[in-house]
């Protein structure tokens, strides 16, 4: 396992949100498609830990990272405290890591900050899974337009993009594009049928 560097709490919109939703995401995810991936892993904005914990049960070396320090002082062995736009490791630590569906938060610059940073703490060869909404996504109309963003009330913003313009900014950060995966959903909500609908890039360093 790696060390755990050392990073100063800040407010922000996420500290908040966790501050005063105890348990955001409930549930585990299923980590199988992500057992055989190189090793150490790392997840960004690994929130309560519903893909994290799962992995380390199963015996992956893998650590969290979020910027929230209230949600990170709830996962005392398995989380650090840091910004994707800054992330605290040495260069080529990581065999692989995950980015389910965090940078989607950031802004344009920001967002290709953060993605010049997991190219910088991936291994030669690593692996980054990359899940973002897609634009035609029921969330795509929620909240208020915020420049390209969308804005809750809480002051979170997510982006929304098309499979193209993902591609573009995966390859613009310096990654293959090795496998898409789409997910598109029409569960019932309240009895209404709504639109889920979100791409997984499988990129290569």
């Amino acid at each position: 396992m790696l060390p755990r560097p050392s990073v100063q709490r800040a407010p922000n919109v996420w500290d908040r949100f966790y501050h005063a939703q105890q348990a955001p995401w409930r549930g585990a995810r299923p980590v199988a498609p992500f057992l055989d991936l190189p090793q150490p892993m790392l997840e960004l904005g690994c929130g309560n830990g519903k893909t994290l914990l799962p992995l380390r049960q199963a015996g992956i070396d893998a650590i969290g990272l979020d910027i929230s320090w209230n949600i990170i002082s709830r996962l005392p062995e398995a989380g650090i405290l840091g910004d994707i736009r800054a992330l605290p490791f040495a260069d080529e630590s990581f065999g692989t890591v995950l980015d389910l569906h965090c940078s989607g938060h950031l802004r344009n610059a920001d967002r290709l900050q953060a993605l010049s940073e997991i190219r910088r703490i991936i291994k030669p060869g690593g692996i980054v899974v990359l899940e973002r909404l897609a634009e035609d996504d029921l969330r795509a109309s929620q909240g208020t337009a915020s420049g390209e963003m969308r804005r809750l009330e809480d002051g979170r913003e997510t982006i929304f993009l098309s499979l193209e313009a993902l591609q573009k900014e995966a390859e613009t950060a310096g990654f293959a594009v090795a496998d898409v995966d789409e997910d598109l959903r029409h569960p019932s909500h309240r009895g209404t049928k709504i639109r889920r609908h979100m791409y997984r890039l499988w990129l290569q360093a």
